[in-house]
């Protein structure tokens, strides 16, 4: 027998003893959402904004291996909603995107409060900067931390570019 009759006098300590576990297995799933949340909360949260899918995938791979919790957008409008309500440590931000490109995403997201003014960017591309003025004078309005052209870096030279970035503003 399994269960002992309800009138038994055992029925008193295994309401008891399912009581105890019932509070045990709640207390242990509390501490590990605490201590889950804890953990998230000192994880760095980068948001990666690309429209190539590939690079995307890419730069999430690298950055979740190095720690990060990573936050993703495949354009500008996409991802500035993402960036005003997750409120990343960082956001990568291609250019060249549909939808809305790079620049405007930028433009927007430093007019937007005072966490859009101050959230560090680098900005990824394909665009050489060489030659192109314009491109330089956006870049310096935009005040992104780095420019960087995604041909010319490995994922793990970005993924150092962050880490040397964050720590600059934390120190």
């Amino acid at each position: 027998m399994l269960f002992p009759p309800i009138d038994s006098p055992a029925t008193g300590l295994l309401c008891i003893r399912e009581l105890t576990l019932a509070v045990l297995s709640q207390e242990i799933i509390e501490n590990f959402c605490y201590n889950k949340i804890i953990i998230n909360k000192n994880k760095k949260k980068i948001l990666v904004i690309d429209d190539d899918p590939s690079v995307l995938d890419m730069y999430l791979i690298a950055l979740k291996s190095a720690g990060f919790e990573v936050l993703s957008a495949p354009n500008g409008k996409e991802g500035l909603k993402k960036a005003i309500s997750k409120t990343p440590d960082l956001i990568l931000l291609d250019i060249l995107m549909p939808v809305m490109d790079g620049f405007s995403m930028l433009q927007k997201l430093r007019s937007e409060n005072e966490y859009g003014k101050n959230v560090p960017v680098i900005l990824l591309t394909n665009l050489s900067a060489g030659g192109k003025e314009d491109i330089i004078e956006k870049i310096a309005k935009t005040e992104p931390v780095n420019y960087i052209v995604k041909i010319s870096v490995t994922p793990e030279e970005v993924v150092k570019k962050i880490k040397e970035r964050l720590e600059k503003i934390n120190s």
